[in-house]
């Protein structure tokens, strides 16, 4: 009997299994999570061009522009799965504004898997010694000629029970009394049914939080505060977290669950508000199921000290993974408790740096520059001042402008930095990407990213 055929392709010494999503070397297999297995591959299919980033956004993210980092990872645990990770790339190729291709070997396979014969085989025995127990008191089986190989297990039970008639009476009573408890045992499985646990949701959308001061000096601070929560719950593997660009674009807006859901494809929603006064923040939120409108899960209204914005942060990151129904993983939990600084004063400045950033305006830049500067200088220790620092000089001889050569001798300098202090910052990676293009170390930045 034959099974459907499946596809194998084999790289180099990689197997590929597409329809088992499986993936090993050598016979060993190897762990890639699910979409960096739909994108190999889906690379490995189309190798025979480049794939845009648009292309496998709207394959695998429903054509959501999902945060930023998402898909760098995404090809980054490929490479590391392939181990592909030298100077000289075997596999995955990047071109910088055009997409990733497949280069590496490729051969397919039909793999055609048959039932096993022995299984049957066993599987009619069993049948065959049953019924031969079932008819071993009929008393046409004396009249049956006698078999010519030895006796059969049935016969020689039946010797046994005939000569030690109290065993067999024990036997006979602790076999009624099991197959009684697994009678009682099957009617109340069948009694009380198995409880249903509902789905969980795995993706979301962080609107930007309403700044309720009149003072538009704490924009930064809501602002600065929503991109941090999405940056913390992006850290949680299978979790889609639509990017800062998607998300304030609602910003201001009154909107609908719903309509969010239409146009960005998530199941929940987290919004709520701010207000910044003097040494004090109170801040409101709560998760909203995208297709109904029900709140998943809503705080007690934080009315604290400003430097408690750490545990406030923290305590919504795990409230929100648990309004999703998220099992969280040890792994998870460790990249939830990450902070990029323990000092409050650091960290306003790292707010204020991002929200500079972001306006993409001279004086904008100018002000993030002056930001993450003072974020570095107050803790040294606080690898995302120096990767913010490093972006901000690379993007200020586009908008300033600044002069290249000062400009991008500092951005290299603070991309080290950053990229020494806390080597698994994907921004340090990014920023450091950004000196390498620049330098037209192409290898060298395909590598960061």
């Amino acid at each position: 009997m034959m099974n459907e055929p499946r596809k194998r392709y084999l790289l180099d010494s990689y197997a590929l299994t597409p329809d088992e999503q499986a993936l090993s070397h050598k016979g060993e297999a190897i762990h890639l999570p699910k979409k960096p297995f739909q994108v190999l591959t889906y690379l490995v299919e189309h190798r025979d061009r480049f794939v845009s980033r648009a292309e496998l956004l709207d394959q695998f993210w429903d054509g959501k522009d999902v945060y930023d980092d998402t898909l760098r990872k995404c090809v980054g645990a490929i490479r590391k799965a392939l181990d592909d990770q030298s100077e000289q790339l075997s596999f995955i190729e990047t071109r910088w504004g055009v997409g990733y291709r497949y280069i590496g070997p490729v051969t397919e396979q039909i793999v055609r898997e048959e039932t096993s014969i022995t299984e049957i085989k066993k599987t009619r025995g069993v049948k065959i010694i049953v019924e031969e127990e079932e008819i071993h008191d009929d008393p046409a089986l004396d009249k049956l000629p006698a078999p010519s190989l030895a006796p059969s297990p049935t016969l020689r039970l039946r010797a046994i029970l005939k000569r030690h008639s109290t065993v067999a009476v024990l036997a006979l009573l602790f076999l009624a009394g099991s197959i009684g408890a697994a009678v009682i045992i099957t009617s109340r499985q069948r009694r009380f049914p198995v409880e249903t646990h509902p789905a969980q949701i795995r993706s979301v959308a962080v609107l930007p939080l309403k700044n309720l001061s009149n003072d538009p000096e704490s924009e930064y601070f809501s602002d600065g505060l929503t991109e941090n929560l999405i940056n913390t719950l992006s850290r949680i593997e299978g979790l889609k977290v639509i990017s800062h660009g998607s998300a304030f674009a609602f910003k201001g807006k009154e909107i609908d669950p719903r309509e969010v859901r239409e146009k960005m494809g998530v199941g929940a929603l987290l919004e709520g508000s701010v207000l910044k006064t003097g040494d004090r923040v109170r801040v409101n939120v709560r998760l909203v199921d995208a297709e109904n409108g029900r709140v998943l899960w809503a705080s007690n209204t934080y009315d604290r000290p400003v430097g408690d914005i750490f545990t406030i942060q923290d305590e919504i990151a795990h409230n929100t993974a648990a309004g999703l129904r998220l099992q969280l993983n040890g792994e998870d939990q460790k990249r939830l408790a990450k902070r990029y600084t323990d000092n409050i004063e650091a960290y306003d400045e790292l707010l204020r740096g991002w929200y500079f950033w972001s306006q993409r305006t001279p004086s904008g830049l100018k002000k993030a520059i002056e930001s993450y500067r003072r974020a570095g200088e107050i803790d040294a220790r606080c690898a995302l001042a120096y990767a913010g620092l490093a972006g901000s000089y690379a993007m200020g001889i586009w908008y300033i402008p600044l002069e290249p050569r000062e400009a991008m001798s500092n951005a290299r300098a603070a991309a080290i930095k950053a990229v020494e202090i806390d080597p698994n910052l994907p921004e340090a990676h990014l920023a450091m990407a950004a000196v390498l293009f620049y330098d037209w170390d192409w290898p060298g930045a395909q590598r960061e990213m």
